[in-house]
């Protein structure tokens, strides 16, 4: 062999390193983007439940439904669960927190076997008091994303049936 064999054959592996390499590096940044959505949703979702935690409080509540004009939806919510509007508004509020967490686990990258849990979780959870009452009323389900809300549905359908909960 001579060395321009040899030189050609030199060039030939450096170039497939390179594509290789290229390769490696487009695929990283695609999982770095990804990882760094996921962050973003999470952080979204707690932030969300911070401020509903503080909503909590009762003035800063009672001038947000009133501003928001959604009284006639929290006096649905009290007189299905028996509870006074106040209770209703608290249990409402709560039950957002839970919403905000569970649509950010299913808005992140997951596996089956999370979107399962999650289906689980949901499906026992949701279906029980006050968890279906605030589902089925709240005005606010309407914010979460329309595929999260088939996804919720879904679940607590197939609960309810006593159906399987792997979608495979």
């Amino acid at each position: 062999m001579n060395w321009d064999a040899i030189g050609a054959i030199g060039q030939l592996v450096g170039a497939i390193a390179v594509v290789i390499t290229l390769g490696y590096l487009a695929l990283q940044i695609r999982h770095a983007k990804e990882a760094t959505a996921d962050v973003s949703r999470l952080d979204r979702g707690a932030g969300i439940r911070d401020l509903l935690s503080r909503m909590a409080e009762d003035g800063l509540r009672d001038a947000w439904i009133k501003a928001e004009g959604t009284e006639n939806a929290y006096a649905r919510i009290a007189d299905a669960l028996g509870l006074t509007l106040e209770q209703a508004a608290k249990i409402e509020f709560n039950c957002q927190g839970w919403f905000w967490l569970h649509w950010a686990h299913w808005a992140s990258t997951k596996t089956d076997r999370d979107v399962d849990e999650l289906r689980h979780i949901i499906s026992k959870f949701y279906s029980a008091q006050p968890m279906s009452t605030v589902w089925a009323l709240s005005p606010h389900v309407q914010l979460l994303a329309p595929e999260f809300v088939h996804f919720v549905d879904s679940a607590i359908e197939r609960g309810r049936n006593g159906q399987a909960l792997h979608e495979g």
